[in-house]
């Protein structure tokens, strides 16, 4: 799980209980359902479980959000928390801000995702070719006829 945060100590019991998978009712909502989860106000809330209110009450947050971050395809890619240290509901304006915080956010996760997928399979070709000792070729199947073998069109040939 790649967390980040700001303005709470590593410590914090927020960001502990974070760690250990708490708040998984607003987080599954936003990851799962795919839709956002606002709470105007943490006390007596029944979205979440008594460790999570405590853990809230601990830093003194007493309203929060989670707004799934999505990519261009739609899928959910994370998730953005706000909280607030009084009891807080968004406006429309907010959560349009909000909404365009984790498309932003969610479209850096897929690219940087990308990005690194494509870094590895770079990586694991270089490191092939570099490791071959005769050669390789890329070649093109062609369609046979029915009962007949098929055929080969060398499109490119390497000797090493």
């Amino acid at each position: 799980m790649l967390m980040a945060y700001r303005g709470y100590s590593e410590e914090s019991p927020f960001v502990q209980r974070s760690r250990r998978g708490g708040f998984a009712q607003a987080r599954d909502v936003a990851s799962i359902e795919r839709r956002r989860l606002v709470i105007a106000d943490t006390a007596g809330s029944r979205d979440l479980d008594k460790e999570d209110l405590a853990a809230l009450s601990a830093e003194g947050i007493r309203a929060m959000n989670a707004t799934p971050m999505k990519n261009r395809n739609g899928e959910t890619v994370g998730v953005l928390g706000v909280q607030y240290r009084e009891p807080h509901q968004p406006e429309d304006h907010e959560l349009r801000l909000l909404d365009l915080i984790a498309w932003t956010g969610g479209n850096f996760i897929a690219r940087h995702r990308a990005e690194t997928a494509l870094r590895q399979a770079t990586e694991r070709y270089r490191s092939l070719f570099l490791t071959m000792d005769e050669g390789f070729a890329v070649v093109e199947l062609l369609p046979a006829e029915q009962g007949a073998e098929p055929d080969l069109r060398f499109l490119a040939a390497w000797r090493c």
